[in-house]
């Protein structure tokens, strides 16, 4: 009976190494694991950048696409007014171009930055970069005509072409969206997944810092040597 309480004591120095063994493996193990979630989260806040600078772009193209539609509205409404669709008189002009003005922005902002040679930011480009972007080099003779020689029809031309150009804008926008919203919940739960994960391994790490707690206790071990000597004699 002595040896059975004894046992443990003697098998104490084998099974703290074992321990101490896994306590590390499983340190090593955390430890790789925070710093994938850590990268994971740095790729979030890339795609949630890159959602709310699509969001910018498709409000943009919904509220170029509205003016669109209200210049269109009051050329319709100014129409019947008109003695001449091609020839006008100056204060016609001036307020067919005041019209013009209206058809505000004339192209996407992301074109603009490229055209003022700032550099892009691929963090908040949406997904693919602009690969499939409406690239926006239409026929530009609609505008020139309008620039050249003002009147209702070439103004016409003008709304026509920004409402196919901003509708192909919008479409985009609303497809890069998408995408994005699709890429940030995985990168999510990516990112959960391994938060389970370390949870898991912080539990089993606790469990081996208490087996070696009770392990290394020397006192203890004493204590039971000590019980196991009396209760044989």
């Amino acid at each position: 009976r002595e040896n059975e309480r004894a046992e443990p004591c003697h098998k104490a120095p084998a099974i703290a190494m074992q321990l101490e063994g896994k306590q590390q493996d499983i340190m090593r193990r955390r430890g790789s694991l925070q710093d994938e979630m850590a990268q994971v989260l740095l790729v979030i806040d890339q795609v949630k950048r890159r959602e709310a600078d699509i969001k910018d772009h498709k409000q943009e193209s919904e509220d170029a696409l509205k003016n669109v539609r209200l210049v269109r509205t009051e050329l319709d409404r100014i129409k019947e007014s008109l003695t001449n669709e091609l020839y006008h008189l100056p204060e016609e002009i001036d307020k067919l171009k005041a019209l013009e003005m209206k058809l505000q922005p004339a192209r996407p902002s992301r074109l603009r930055r490229r055209s003022d040679d700032i550099p892009e930011d691929t963090t908040t480009s949406p997904p693919g970069g602009e690969v499939d972007a409406p690239t926006w080099d239409h026929d530009s003779k609609a505008e020139e005509a309008f620039g050249n020689n003002p009147n209702f029809r070439s103004l016409i031309d003008v709304c026509e072409l920004r409402g196919r150009c901003w509708t192909a804008e919008l479409k985009w926008c609303t497809e890069s969206l998408e995408a994005v919203k699709a890429e940030l919940q995985h990168y999510q739960a990516g990112h959960q997944e391994k938060h389970n994960i370390e949870e898991k391994a912080q539990w089993e790490d606790e469990q081996v810092r208490r087996q070696l707690s009770v392990v290394t206790d020397h006192e203890g071990h004493a204590r039971r040597r000590a019980e196991a000597r009396e209760a044989a004699t």
